[in-house]
């Protein structure tokens, strides 16, 4: 951290965040979910995440134009959750 100070470097946070990574607080707005739900998807790989911190702090990629495709747990495994892509909705007459 000194090293970062005395030659004026940008911390991991900062690089991450101009690279486009965003908090799981945006991304769970963009999906409709709960921060929670962003971190679980995240372990499972789901999400793509980066590490910024020692203290298992993360930002995440973007997720683009999707949308979250719910899991249906059971006792023998059931199905994960998804990311599907979003249909544009057309509507009106053509």
């Amino acid at each position: 951290m000194l090293v970062r100070r005395t030659y004026g470097l940008k911390s991991r946070y900062e690089r991450l965040r101009e690279s486009g990574m965003i908090p799981g607080e945006e991304v769970a707005l963009q999906l409709g979910v709960c921060v929670s739900t962003v971190h679980q998807l995240g372990r499972k790989g789901i999400l793509k995440r980066h590490r910024y911190a020692t203290n298992h702090r993360y930002l995440y990629e973007p997720p683009g134009n999707v949308r979250l495709e719910k899991g249906a747990g059971s006792r023998y495994g059931g199905r994960p959750p998804r990311l599907i892509i979003a249909q544009q909705l057309q509507q009106g007459a053509s």
